[in-house]
């Protein structure tokens, strides 16, 4: 991977030379360091990955109505938001990846 956005301790949008990737932080007993990154999904821009972060976060939440799925989206999203916007990452994975020399 050239970029990772940390978005929290159990998800992160990675780019590498063909997409931008949503990986989940998985725990393993096994490993030295206690887990691993697994891919979850890959796309083409950083709005989809992001979107696709969202959806993840809203479906672990165990929510009942409609104010507390409009709570968790909003929630979700300045999480997704701010962690993108100090990354300093363009949003298109063209610009991303010539902007990172690769």
């Amino acid at each position: 991977m050239t970029a990772i956005i940390p978005i929290n301790d159990d998800y992160r949008i990675e780019l590498d030379k063909n997409s931008w990737q949503v990986s989940r932080w998985i725990n393993r007993p096994s490993r030295t360091d206690g887990g691993s990154w697994d891919g979850l999904s890959w796309h083409n821009t950083i709005l989809e990955a992001g979107m696709a972060c969202q959806r993840q976060l809203v479906a672990e939440d165990d929510l009942e109505g409609v104010q507390e799925v409009i709570e968790a989206l909003q929630a979700s999203s300045m999480l997704i938001a701010a962690a993108i916007a100090s990354s300093d990452h363009p949003d298109s994975w063209m610009d991303a990846v010539t902007g990172l020399g690769v």
